[in-house]
């Protein structure tokens, strides 16, 4: 457990639990940016799982996060949030991407993604496939991601239709941005069509927020 004592506050935790498979391929890390060699006003975390049934799940869930966070922090704080993380999950993507494709013992290597990156008062949400991204408030959990699966019914589908590394290049949906109470007047009016969030719940939730932590 880490708290930052200056900029945006935040605790960092981590659990997993492996499920029905035999490994397990989850991966997770944050950096609270008060706390680097040289200090920023941010805090980033990063989950992925490994795709299931093909080779090297780990090994991208584990490149991803860790790729994300280092990408991240080498980039000026002075660049756009979303356009520094598409730049840098791209660069995975084609990074995981070859990787699977030169080496047998990776064939077909791919995972999922989803990052949160909190800067000042405003919460950036960027999500690839079905690990999804919770908000808890008091005693109401709320899911802020729509899984990019192929629809099966009623029933919750497994089969990925966005993933990191499986083709070429990734299809990004545009960031989510949910901004708390304390910057009212600077709120998102409206969503991208194909915005990958629950948009108006966030925007919701925002206006119902004292704060992001």
């Amino acid at each position: 457990m880490a708290t930052a004592e200056v900029g945006v506050r935040a605790s960092v935790g981590f659990a997993s639990k492996t499920g029905p498979r035999k490994n397990n391929e989850d991966f997770a890390g944050a950096l609270i940016g008060a706390e680097l060699p040289e200090p920023r006003q941010e805090v980033i975390a990063a989950i992925a799982d490994g795709i299931g049934g093909a080779k090297g799940g780990r090994v991208a869930a584990e490149t991803a996060v860790r790729g994300f966070l280092d990408g991240f922090c080498d980039l000026p704080e002075t660049m756009e949030v979303q356009r520094a993380g598409a730049r840098i999950v791209s660069s995975l993507n084609s990074w995981i991407n070859s990787l699977g494709r030169q080496d047998p013992a990776l064939t077909g290597m791919g995972c999922t993604f989803t990052a949160l990156v909190l800067r000042g008062r405003v919460a950036h949400l960027l999500h690839v496939g079905d690990t999804r991204a919770y908000r808890l408030s008091r005693d109401r959990l709320t899911c802020l991601t729509i899984d990019h699966v192929r629809q099966d019914g009623a029933a919750r589908s497994h089969i990925l239709t966005r993933a990191l590394g499986v083709e070429a290049e990734v299809r990004l949906p545009p960031w989510c941005s949910m901004w708390s109470r304390c910057r009212r007047r600077a709120r998102p009016t409206s969503a991208p069509p194909s915005c990958s969030c629950r948009w108006r719940r966030c925007r919701r939730l925002a206006r119902q927020s004292t704060a992001l932590s």
